[in-house]
């Protein structure tokens, strides 16, 4: 998730989803799928979801990982 300083938080803040393939797809908060792929997202092993609450509150530019494929870490 990245998060920036300026404005509010949905209008300053995305998703960054990243494939194992290294392909990235930005989605803005301000997006109308985020709901649905917040709900996905906490359904994830391991998924970070009270630094999730935590960044949506932040005022900080950050960019901060709340969840990686534990089966890809196995294979480093």
């Amino acid at each position: 998730m990245r998060t920036c300083a300026d404005g509010s938080w949905q209008e300053h803040a995305c998703f960054l989803l990243g494939s194992a393939s290294g392909r990235w797809q930005v989605v803005p908060f301000s997006h109308p799928v985020v709901c649905q792929l917040i709900g996905k997202l906490r359904t994830l092993p391991g998924f970070d979801d009270n630094r999730l609450l935590d960044l949506i509150g932040s005022n900080q530019t950050e960019i901060v990982v709340l969840w990686r494929d534990p089966t890809l870490a196995r294979n480093r």
